[in-house]
């Protein structure tokens, strides 16, 4: 199989195609500054208008060059990347907000009157390439926010952590049968005392990570007031590799968190870090399809608001339980949550959505939608 690098090697070679085909049919030079795109719509036009009236155009030979000039025009000055190289479809562009097929683009120009211009495609990208916040500004908003939410019930563990047997029987599934007795346990991004507390009752030696000192304050004080054996550490999901030595936990146990961050891949090679070959990870995730959607629902349904791409800020929201407001939040598809951990190093045992939909719950309600659109995935995974 070819390797990205040779696929796109070879898109270069095609994009030179077009440059000499510009230049030897059209008398046209063509540049790889964004004006040269109002030239490349001009040489479309007349093979068109060519194919027209002589039936001699060459839509199957042009497309695939232009679409490749296209599209190195759009990495060279838009920050794109070259995405889906070995998929059955022609590949695509990944802007900031959106993705885009340079090459379909082209080929709807030669064959469709009244197709948008290379032009407008250009421009339409760049304004998808809006400025996106730091990872500094992102980790402090996010803290602050949660920081917030510390006296919420919705985030937060009980004011008593109760007795061993019934905190084993609390315990997720795939975790009882794992066993936490004796083991070393990671819960990251997982203050609140909903996780480390009723964990380190069951018999394990826990360390809860989170960014939030005002939710990591709660698992202390419980710990303190129940005599548990917790450590707690302010500290962001993507920063596992230099936190922790390698392979210092059995079991890492991840609630919801990885749509607080734009990139996954340090995540996962932390995940992978952290843990012993052959441990757990126990992750629940954001559904792709949920953070998609609207958080209100029209006459026929929920409206998707938001393209799909990996790491696409989400837009801000309030009032809705599916997500937290004043908190950035990003978008991550099921290539980066399930495959992504997969090339870190984990095979998947076994995956499960929470069944919280309520068919009967008021129509604007979070357990409704739910019904409809599940809000959550949850992951098991072994360490490789």
């Amino acid at each position: 199989m070819s390797s990205d690098a040779d696929i796109i090697a070879r898109l270069h070679a095609m994009a030179e195609v077009a440059v000499r085909h510009a230049a030897e049919f059209h008398r046209v030079r063509l540049g790889h500054d964004p004006a040269a795109v109002n030239d490349v719509d001009r040489v479309l036009a007349a093979e068109r208008a060519l194919a027209a009236t002589q039936g001699s155009g060459q839509t199957t030979l042009l497309t695939p060059c232009y679409g490749a000039w296209f599209g190195e025009l759009l990495v060279r000055h838009l920050a794109g990347r070259w995405i889906g190289l070995h998929d059955a479809v022609a590949p695509r562009i990944a802007l900031n907000l959106a993705q885009v097929s340079p090459m379909d683009a082209v080929e709807r120009v030669l064959t469709q009157t009244g197709a948008p211009t290379l032009a407008a495609g250009f421009a339409q990208a760049r304004a998808w390439q809006m400025p996106l916040a730091d990872r500094a500004d992102i980790l402090a908003q996010n803290a602050e926010r949660w920081d917030g939410m510390a006296q919420d019930r919705r985030f937060i563990g009980d004011e008593v952590v109760p007795d061993r047997p019934s905190a084993e029987e609390q315990l997720d599934p795939w975790l009882l049968a794992e066993g936490v007795a004796g083991k070393r346990v990671l819960c990251v991004a997982a203050g609140g005392g909903r996780h480390g507390p009723l964990l380190a009752r069951a018999g394990a030696e826990v360390t809860v990570l989170d960014l939030s000192p005002a939710q990591l304050a709660i698992d202390q004080h419980l710990a303190t007031a129940h005599g548990l054996s917790l450590t707690t550490m302010v500290g962001s999901i993507d920063d596992l590799a230099t936190r922790f030595p390698a392979a210092a936990f059995d079991i890492v146990v991840q609630p919801v968190s990885s749509c607080y961050v734009r990139d996954l891949v340090p995540v996962h090679a932390g995940l992978a870090h952290v843990l012993r070959p052959g441990g757990l990870l126990v992750a629940q995730h954001k559904q792709p399809a949920s953070l998609q959607a609207r958080a209100q629902r029209v006459s026929d349904g929920w409206m998707m608001e938001s393209f799909h791409i990996d790491g696409l800020p989400l837009p801000a929201v309030s009032g809705h339980d599916h997500r937290e407001a004043g908190t950035h939040e990003f978008l991550h598809t099921f290539d980066a949550l399930l495959g992504g951990l997969c090339r870190a190093g984990f095979v998947i045992e076994d995956l499960s959505e929470p069944s919280l939909g309520d068919a009967w719950a008021p129509p604007d309600s979070a357990d409704h939608r739910a019904a409809f659109l599940p809000p959550y995935v949850k992951v098991k995974a072994r360490r490789r």
